[in-house]
């Protein structure tokens, strides 16, 4: 399905799947919003969830060079997601978002 999406895509056509339905192609007035939440917002919990596994992983047995990694991972993790937000929140889209998600099609 994947082939057929990047496909569409091409032509200017994004589908999204619906459970239990299929997929429909969404109007062009859908697809910021479809981008945001499925691609800025989802970038941003991979961030979250890559510091949930670093801080949860067992660091006992771990020698001095790779508890370093983990501290350097765990930093740019953390500038990675303080940036992310940052950015979104002083975007111009942010700021209209409201506006935007009130807006009838």
């Amino acid at each position: 399905m994947n082939k057929v999406r990047n496909f569409l895509l091409q032509y200017g056509y994004v589908l999204k799947s619906v459970s239990g339905v299929g997929y429909y192609i969404l109007k062009p007035s859908q697809v910021t919003r479809h981008c945001y939440h499925t691609y800025i917002k989802h970038a941003s919990r991979l961030y979250d969830k890559s510091a949930y596994v670093l801080d949860r992983t067992d660091k006992t047995e771990l020698s001095d060079e790779r508890m370093e990694e983990i501290k350097n991972m765990m930093d740019l993790n953390k500038q990675l997601i303080d940036n992310v937000e940052k950015t979104i929140v002083e975007s111009k889209y942010y700021s209209r978002k409201d506006y935007y998600d009130s807006l009838n099609d």
